[in-house]
C-alpha cells in the first residue's frame, strides 16, 4: 500500500502488531532502481517503528536525503521458494 506520511506509516505498524503478523516496508534509494523491500518481523515491530519515526521526516524523507518510504503493507502470508 503506498503511504506518504508518518501517520499512515504508523497506523500499518499498528496493524501489524495488533495481529501479531510481519510489516514489509517499501524504500526508494538514490541510485537503485526499483523498491528495496524490508520485512520485520512481529517482535521487532516496537524498534522498527521507533527507527522509522527517527530517521524519517513526516513526509517519509530520510533525514540524510537519499531514501524515502513509499509503501508499507501487512504481510499475510509468505512463501519463500
Amino acid at each position: 500500500m503506498r503511504i506518504s506520511n508518518r501517520s499512515e506509516l504508523k497506523e500499518v505498524f499498528y496493524e501489524a502488531a495488533n495481529q501479531n503478523l510481519q510489516i514489509c516496508i517499501g524504500l526508494k534509494i538514490s541510485g537503485i532502481i526499483g523498491e528495496e523491500l524490508v520485512i520485520s518481523q512481529p517482535e521487532d515491530l516496537s524498534k522498527k517503528l521507533s527507527y522509522y519515526l527517527t530517521r524519517f521526516d513526516e513526509n517519509l524523507n530520510h533525514k540524510c536525503g537519499k531514501a524515502k518510504i513509499v509503501s508499507a503493507s501487512v504481510v499475510f502470508s509468505m512463501m519463500l521458494i
